[in-house]
């Protein structure tokens, strides 16, 4: 009841061969299709280095989306959004939420923002810090007062001389 093909064989399946299985010699093996190719499972679907756990990916019907390198989970969809495990590089992050940085967030040497943007602290918001184009603001729009802490504190010009210098006594 087995069929046997021989390397370079082909499996053609459909009035015009539009789905085909094919082994080659050289060990490498191909599926390939006119159409969609939909594999399916109602437990979940494994893509994986043989017939064992040494995974490459997986997918959970109505459930999550895993991506493996070198059989090391390192990307995973969850029901609020995505999980990753390691380092992160992106060409452009674009965040149209909230961010959150939890622990000791490195930046390297600098964060770079552009005229008009803004850092927003606070719930109201509170507390801006920007640069205009022309001048750079700390502007406090909150019901409590704007309080700079320090045992000494100085305002500079550009040529870092003292416009004011409070020192504590």
């Amino acid at each position: 009841s087995n069929v046997h093909l021989g390397d370079n064989d082909q499996l053609r399946l459909g009035d015009s061969n539009e789905f085909k299985v094919i082994h080659r010699t050289a060990g490498d093996s191909t599926i390939t299709s006119s159409g969609a190719v939909y594999v399916g499972s109602t437990a979940k679907v494994n893509i994986a280095s043989g017939y064992n756990t040494d995974f490459m990916a997986r997918f959970t019907p109505a459930g999550s989306a895993e991506l493996y390198n070198n059989y090391v989970k390192k990307f995973e969809t969850t029901a609020s959004g995505i999980d990753v495990t390691g380092h992160t590089e992106t060409d452009t992050l674009n965040v149209s939420g909230i961010s959150t940085f939890q622990g000791n967030v490195s930046f390297g040497s600098s964060i770079t923002f552009g005229d008009n943007d803004q850092i927003i602290m606070g719930d109201g918001p509170d507390l801006k810090l920007y640069h205009d184009g022309s001048n750079s603001y700390v502007e406090d729009t909150g019901t409590g007062a704007l309080i700079m802490k320090g045992s000494t504190i100085r305002f500079r010009s550009t040529t870092n001389e003292n416009i004011i210098s409070a020192s504590q006594k």
